[in-house]
This record gives C-alpha cells, structure tokens and sequence, in this order.
C-alpha cells in the first residue's frame, strides 16, 4: 500500500535565509525538523507556525505528527550557468507543464529543467559527457505501475519500463533536479562510469518496487546532498558495483 499523502516545496536560496511554515490543519508545537544531525532550531514556534533558517543546497523534512503527512523543503542553490533558452545540444523545458513523453540524449547533450518546470515522462540518456541539471521536476506521476510512456514502450518494444531517468555511458551528471512519483524505478545507471548525482530529491512513496538510486554495472559513481524517499529502497547498487561514493 501507497505510504500517506505529504507535501513538497522546493525553491532557490543565494543566501541562508529565514523560512516561515505555516498550517491551518496540523499543530507545529511539537514539529520536529530532520535530519537531526543538522540541527535545526526554530526561532519561533506557534500552534500554526514555525520558523527556521535555511542555507542554500538544503533539505529538511517537517514532521508535525511523526511520519505521516509530513513536508519536504528543498532550497537549491542559485547557479552561475542557469541558461534562458535551449541552444545546440542544450534542450530547455521553461516554467509551467511539459508532456514530452520520451526525452532520449546521447553524446555531449543536457537538459534543463527550469524553476516551476514539471515535465511528465522519462530521460533516457546513453552516450558521453551528458547532463541532466536544473530545479524542476520530472514526473512519473501519470504512468501506473511498471508502466511508463506509451512512445518509450513501442520504440524500444517493450511492454514494461525502467526508470524515470537512466543513465548509461561515460561522464554522467544530474543536479539539482526532482524526481516524482515514479512508477517504478526513479533514477537508474545502467553501464555508467564516471558519473554524479548531486542535490537531487527522489520523492516516491506512490508504487512498490520504487527504488531511489539504482546504480547497475556502474564504476566510479559519487552521490551526495541528495534527498530520497520511497516506499522500497533508497539506494541500492546491482550487479558488479566498483567505487561507489
């Protein structure tokens, strides 16, 4: 069974700054704020309010009544090579929904993912020195179990997909960027080497088999300042792993 329902606010910090939380419905008097190890403490505490400070690249998780309906805060740093459009092998997905179905990239292209972006389906990429970067969103929302886009399906010729996002070749990136509700698998590396998963938030929980972070036959992968939650597993290596930090 799907975990409860919980909420998501991501957005951009250049500096650590103040953030207020507020509810109509749940008592933040006894809120916790994880993970514990940072060590968050509110400046101020009321039955509908709570407030906090924030640095730039941060993820925090508001518990107002345990693990149930809880909210996940990401502020994500402001970035010096935020592109306003798609040039060359840069393709742009700006605010507002997208439903590509099907992103494929191979050799030397990126994507990105703008603020207020949320793109419906899948990045499939396979090739050399590709990024996946930027604060929005992919989501794998519309899709049923083990079913992902129809276009994905047909071209490759099966009847069940993998992750949102896959990942093979040589020098990998993904920053930054959300991944939502998939319908299995969320980001998979499939024969990758030298690759990096940096500041990325897995928000799953809807699916069985939802893992986060599937390196496969992968070799020198580093993960950091990520962000995972799912109803299976968090990260979870497979199949002849060698350096995985």
């Amino acid at each position: 069974m799907p975990y409860g329902a919980y909420s998501y606010s991501t957005f951009t910090l250049a500096d650590e700054a103040e953030v207020e939380v507020r509810s109509a419905v749940h008592d933040l008097t006894k809120a916790v704020v994880l993970p514990e190890a940072k060590a968050v403490k509110p400046s101020a505490v009321e039955k509908g309010r709570l407030v906090f400070r924030m640095r730039p690249g941060q993820q925090l998780v508001v518990e107002p009544k345990g693990r149930h309906e809880f909210l996940v805060l990401a502020a994500n740093p402001k970035r010096l090579d935020t592109p306003m459009c798609g040039t060359g092998k840069l393709r742009y997905f700006g605010p507002g929904y997208h439903r590509p179905g099907m992103i494929e990239l191979g050799d030397d292209e990126s994507v990105y993912l703008a603020e207020g972006a949320w793109v419906e389906g899948l990045v499939y990429a396979r090739g050399k020195n590709i990024t996946i970067f930027g604060p929005g969103v992919i989501s794998g929302a519309p899709y049923s179990w083990r079913v992902g886009p129809p276009k994905y399906r047909a071209e490759l010729g099966v009847t069940r997909t993998g992750a949102v996002v896959t990942m093979c070749g040589e020098n990998l990136t993904i920053r930054d960027t959300t991944i939502y509700s998939g319908w299995v698998y969320n980001l998979a590396f499939n024969e990758a080497t030298n690759a990096v998963v940096d500041n990325v938030k897995v928000l799953g929980g809807r699916n069985i088999n939802d893992d986060g972070i599937d390196p496969c036959r992968t070799k020198d992968l580093t993960i950091r300042n990520c962000l995972v939650h799912t109803q299976d597993d968090c990260i979870a290596p497979k199949y002849y792993i060698d350096n995985l930090l």
